[in-house]
């Protein structure tokens, strides 16, 4: 079973070494866990928004693994919300936030952190970096 998004950063939080962070990774490898990689390191990739939308709120009784909806299931709208993409640019600020709260509202809590840490290019785990993503996947992050 795949694991969310939380649990595989939880995972790599916990490993002690780098080589062992890489591992967590590559054993975690799913489309999901490269596009989230992906959408997170590669330069070419902003985002309008950097923030939780000011009226989201979080789905607090979701059990883990209950959500309304995933991260794999939503990733194929995430272009709603780069910056420069000709399919979102048409999208006012206020249905671009809509939008956005209500994916994030769909979401268990911790999986919405996951989301906005993308947008802002910093994903709740401190030693996840652009070189290490690297090592993990080589392929990943070039042009």
């Amino acid at each position: 079973m795949e694991l969310q998004m939380y649990e595989v950063l939880d995972q790599f939080k916990a490993a002690p070494t780098r080589q062992d962070k890489v591992n967590v990774l590559r054993a975690n490898n799913s489309m999901v866990l490269r596009d989230v990689l992906y959408l997170t390191f590669h330069p070419s990739i902003q985002f309008f928004t950097t923030e939780f939308p000011k009226y989201y709120r979080p789905d607090r009784d979701a059990p883990p693994g209950m959500g309304w909806s995933h991260l794999g299931m939503e990733m194929r709208r995430m272009y709603l919300f780069f910056k420069d993409h000709p399919k979102s640019n048409h999208l006012s600020f206020e249905k671009r936030n809509e939008l956005l709260t209500q994916m994030l509202e769909s979401f268990e809590p911790r999986e919405a952190e996951v989301v906005i840490g993308m947008f802002k290019k910093n994903l709740p785990a401190v030693e996840l970096t652009k070189d290490i993503v690297q090592s993990a996947f080589p392929d990943l992050l070039t042009p």
